[in-house]
């Protein structure tokens, strides 16, 4: 998967695929989901990277790992946000 592409599909989330994003904020645990599918689908994303970045070939190495990189940040980014609305310390009911 190029680097474009795992831009394209981690964006595709944002744009609340499947749930409009005014819905997850009407409606906490709505919210909490749609943020937790947006980190974990970034998560995946970073072990995959890693995964090709490992396996690359000397000519390709630099390429594999810039897009690890750009997936480590998405990661983050999600991660934060997640952090953000519930805090280190927040319960969940289940």
């Amino acid at each position: 998967m190029e680097r474009s592409d795992q831009s394209k599909s981690f964006e595709a989330l944002f744009r609340g695929r499947g749930r409009s994003r005014q819905d997850a904020y009407r409606h906490p645990a709505a919210h909490i989901a749609m943020l937790w599918e947006i980190w974990r689908f970034a998560a995946i994303e970073v072990e995959i990277a890693f995964d090709e970045w490992c396996q690359a070939s000397e000519v390709t190495c630099d390429a594999a790992y810039a897009i690890y990189v750009d997936a480590l940040r998405r990661e983050g980014e999600a991660a934060d946000q997640l952090a953000q609305r519930f805090g280190s310390g927040h319960l969940v009911a289940a």
